[in-house]
């Protein structure tokens, strides 16, 4: 349920597909995300999960996943691409993953987050 505070989104909410499907769920704070965030594919599997600062900017490590899970053990299928965050900025390497668990990637971010360097791994992969 969403709530509202002066008519802005305010608090924990969850919003589901028609088939009732958990589509998403978090925390608002003055009209932003704040806190942990998930989103979900209409499957069931997780789609991303990610952690928001006060201001409302990603800050902490943002990991997206492949709609490959299986429902009955886990909400979360295999990694597709995960970074780190800091204050809205991507900080560090990141590293983007195929369906099945190869490493396909390699981005590196500077302090500002402009990308410094990216390795593509291999051509042969699925």
């Amino acid at each position: 349920m969403d709530y509202y505070v002066n008519n802005r989104p305010s608090g924990a909410f969850e919003r589901y597909y028609r088939n009732g499907v958990l589509r998403e769920r978090g925390t608002f704070n003055r009209s932003r995300y704040f806190g942990m965030h998930e989103k979900f594919y209409e499957s069931g599997c997780r789609e991303y999960m990610n952690h928001y600062n006060i201001e409302g900017r990603e800050d902490s490590v943002f990991t997206y996943y492949h709609d490959n899970c299986d429902t009955s053990i886990t909400n979360s299928g295999q990694i597709e691409f995960i970074y780190n965050t800091l204050d809205g900025f991507p900080v560090d390497t990141a590293y983007r993953f195929y369906r099945n668990g190869d490493l396909n990637d390699k981005i590196t971010y500077g302090a500002d987050g402009r990308v410094l360097k990216k390795q593509m791994l291999s051509k042969d992969k699925p």
